[in-house]
């Protein structure tokens, strides 16, 4: 089975009087929701988790097929976090973008704590791999 994610007209559903939380925009992915979301719990109030022994975690990966919503799911931490963000995109050329990744980082160093979404990490390969070329 398949699950699509769907952009819900937010300003609408205001409009109305309803309020939705952060995750509320995604349908389906219920488990990854419900990790998302424990991950954005600890993020807010860290110091509240640092007194019980758990520290945030430093990074987290999102992959999938192109179009599911990785993109949706990540902005939808950053919101529920209350965090700083940072976005990443490669629009220039390689050697170009190792001085913009680079400015990046160090900008969400400075906004600390923060994060630092990067985001179509397929177009950070170099070359494709070449077993998948022959196919």
């Amino acid at each position: 089975m398949t699950f699509r994610i769907v952009q819900v007209a937010t300003k609408d559903l205001l409009a109305k009087g309803i309020d939705m939380g952060a995750f509320d925009q995604i349908i389906g992915y219920t488990a990854v929701k419900q990790r998302l979301e424990r991950t954005a719990d600890v993020l807010a109030p860290p110091d509240a988790y640092r007194q019980l022994g758990a520290r945030p975690p430093r990074a987290m990966l999102l992959y999938g097929e192109p179009g599911v919503g990785k993109t949706l799911m990540a902005r939808c931490l950053i919101e529920a976090s209350g965090r700083a963000s940072v976005v990443c995109r490669k629009d220039e050329p390689n050697g170009e973008f190792v001085k913009v990744i680079k400015k990046k980082f160090k900008k969400a160093a400075e906004k600390a704590p923060s994060i630092l979404l990067l985001n179509c990490a397929p177009k950070l390969q170099r070359t494709p791999f070449p077993e998948r070329q022959k196919k």
